[in-house]
């Protein structure tokens, strides 16, 4: 996700929080939350210019504390068990959050993907 800083408010890591919460109770995170920094030179860069990567699933293995919220422990897995879920259900329960938050100098990108884009992706 990426591109919520307006110059009034808002940021990426809140709105991961924000879907971390909504989805905690369902999925696990896998693997720990990346920020991927992106070209600090770009003249319409808000504040941190950087985008968020969660990962979400049925989490395996070893579990790890990575914080808090709402005072209730939050875990990532190193590992993962393949289960089917439904793409669309997910949408339908963090798209409101990201238009709750919109502003209009900001317009936020959001990728739910059953599979990592391939590094030709990225090029």
């Amino acid at each position: 996700m990426d591109d919520t800083d307006s110059v009034r408010g808002n940021c990426t890591t809140f709105l991961a929080t924000e879907i971390i919460r909504e989805l905690s109770s369902d999925f696990d995170l896998i693997g720990n939350p990346r920020l991927v920094r992106l070209n600090p030179a770009v003249p319409w860069k808000t504040r941190g210019n950087g985008s968020l990567i969660l990962r979400f699933g049925k989490g395996a293995g070893e579990r790890h504390l990575i914080g808090r919220i709402d005072g209730k422990d939050l875990y990532c897995y190193d590992e993962y068990v393949d289960v089917p879920y439904e793409r669309q259900a997910i949408l339908e329960r963090i798209i409101p959050l990201v238009e709750s938050l919109h502003e209009s100098d900001a317009d936020p990108g959001l990728i739910v993907s059953d599979e990592r884009p391939s590094y030709e992706f990225y090029e």
